[in-house]
Formats: C-alpha cells, structure tokens, sequence
C-alpha cells in the first residue's frame, strides 16, 4: 500500500502556539475516519515512528494523526501536564474535522498520558469524536503518578517528572547533554533539590500533599459526566493505573458514558 506521510505539519491552538503534527494517511482522494495520538514522548522517537501498529491502521482504511502535546519535542508552548490537555486536544480534533481528507469521524488512541489526553478532549465534547480506546490511564495525576495513599511516590512522580525536565523543559534553555537534573533524594526536603528549584510543577507537586483544588482542576475524574463517547479502557492487574482504570470505568458509566453500549457474548 502507497502511503502519504506529512511530518511536523505545525497545527494552531487557540492561543495561537503550534503543535507539532504527523498525519499518515493512505494514497487516495477518499476522506477516511482518523485516529488521533497525543503524546508527551516525543512523536519521532523509534518506539513510535517505526510501530508496526502505524501500517496496520493505515491498511485498515484510516487515517494516523499523532501529535507532540504542548511544549514537548517539536510543538511550541510550555509544558504543564495535564493542566493543557483538554483544550489543545479539542483543537486538533477540531483541525482535523475540518481537513479534506477526514471524513468527521474522529477516534483516539493512547496509553498512559496518552489515555489521558482522551479523556480530557472527550470532556469538551468536541463534534465528530466518536470513540476512545485508553489503555492503563490515570484518573486524575494525584494519586498513582505523584500521590499513592497519600505518600510521595518518589519512583513515579520525581523519576516521571525528572524524565520530562531534562527532556523537554530543561533543553528549550540549555543543552540538556551537559545540565541535565539528576533525580536526587538525598538532600532533604525535597522542595530544596534542584528539579523543584528549576521546574515550579514539580515545586506545586510537592506544596500540595493532598487531593485539592490544585489536582481537582486537572483531574479526569471531576467530569465523568461530560464523557459521552464510547471507551474501551484496558488495564491489567499489577499495572501502576489499575485503581485509575478502573474508576475511568465506573465513573464514567455511572455518571456520562454513551447510549452505545457493545456487548460480545459466548457462542
């Protein structure tokens, strides 16, 4: 199969900062149902840009549209996770709806930060999203990543943040191969160490132990209700989002969910 493969297209928000976009799509004049990745890992790298899972899509019969997140490798802006989702993601679905060779109906993929850019596009309720599949996704960036029973989570939330420092924060400023940020826990407190010196959303994280208004504005699970596409969400029992899964679940159903319900059955 011919493929058509347009890189780093730079995509406008609302506020003008471009997001660096890849569309892959097959050789043919024929608007096709698109599938959407957003992702903090950078889009390029070989883990994502040589997936067997690209081809497989495109053979399908649909478009791959994968997308840097705000202020991460090649997109534009400063990165604050989580806070920035919900509305650069309706935009690029948005964008997207709007291109001659989408035909309107729009779905999402993604595991982990990518299950939760998702949930934050679903929750502005953007026209032709239709589906989600998330896969071992957070319900809100307090308890598992940072947080877990209401213990800093040193592994998750410094060794996660210190990755995205050096990665994408630090190397907008300076060369990251000669001033990286260790990820150091033996000076105490942990506000005094140089990642929350350098970076203020590790320094929040830290100032803020407990469920507040902080995480609450950031958190999937405070609009369960506005959630009304059908999601196929997949987690596994030792996976480090299970409880998050698993709340995705419930609560969406409880509160939003869509009036599409599938159900596969045993012959």
């Amino acid at each position: 199969m011919k493929l058509t493969i347009e890189k780093d297209i730079m995509v406008p928000m609302r506020d003008n900062v471009s997001l660096a976009t890849d569309i892959y799509r097959p050789d043919t004049n024929e608007p096709l149902p698109t599938l959407i990745r957003r992702l903090p890992y950078n889009k390029n790298s070989t883990k994502y840009i040589s997936s067997p899972e690209i081809l497989k899509i495109v053979q399908a019969g649909y478009i791959y549209v994968v997308q840097d997140v705000r202020g991460t490798a090649s997109s534009e802006g400063e990165f604050i996770p989580f806070f920035q989702e919900p509305e650069d993601g309706e935009d690029l679905i948005n964008w997207v709806r709007q291109q001659p060779w989408c035909n309107g109906k729009i779905g999402m993929i993604g595991r982990s930060y990518h299950g939760a850019t998702q949930l934050f596009a679903a929750q502005k309720q953007p026209d032709g999203l239709c589906v989600m599949i998330t896969e071992v996704t957070p319900a809100d960036a307090f308890e598992g990543l940072t947080y877990r029973g209401g213990a800093l989570q040193l592994a998750g939330a410094t060794g996660w943040a210190t990755r995205m420092f050096n990665n994408h924060v630090l190397s907008r400023y300076v060369k990251q191969d000669k001033n990286k940020i260790a990820f150091d826990v033996d000076s105490l407190p942990l506000v005094n160490t140089p990642l929350a010196k350098a970076w203020k959303v590790y320094k929040d994280w830290l100032n803020h132990p407990s469920y507040d208004d902080y995480w609450k504005t950031a958190a999937i699970r405070e609009h369960y209700d506005k959630v009304t596409v059908p999601v196929l969400h997949i987690g596994g029992w030792y996976d480090i989002f299970l409880n998050g899964t698993l709340d995705n679940y419930q609560g969406i159903t409880k509160r939003g969910g869509s009036q599409i319900v599938l159900v596969k059955t045993k012959d």
